[in-house]
């Protein structure tokens, strides 16, 4: 896919995640996890986008960190975090939330 085409405009599917973790949670290592996470996304069929960043809004709510992940299609975005729940820090990120929402999205082009 060419870089005008992934700019165009047209619809994905998407996976949107906010965290909040416990006081003792190894943010820095779930962190790099993060980056790992995102460097995984290279190498999946069909998705376009994986980053996470410091969720810095006056709304944030105690959600600190944010996750999204973008594909061609809702079966990219599953196959991903059916891989990425593979990975070490999942675990890790998972007993070490206090709360964490996420949300998915599709549209048909």
């Amino acid at each position: 896919m060419s870089e005008h085409e992934k700019a165009s405009g047209r619809q994905h599917a998407v996976h949107f995640a906010v965290y909040s973790w416990n006081d003792n949670a190894p943010v820095e290592d779930i962190e790099r996890g993060f980056d790992e996470l995102c460097a995984m996304g290279d190498e999946a069929p069909g998705v376009q986008l994986v980053s996470w960043g410091i969720n810095i809004s006056e709304f944030a709510n105690g959600y600190t960190h944010a996750m999204i992940i973008v594909g061609d299609d809702a079966e990219a975005v599953k196959a991903y975090r059916e891989r990425a729940r593979q990975h070490p820090i999942a675990h890790i990120a998972h007993v070490s939330e206090k709360a964490g929402i996420g949300v998915d999205y599709s549209r048909p082009a």
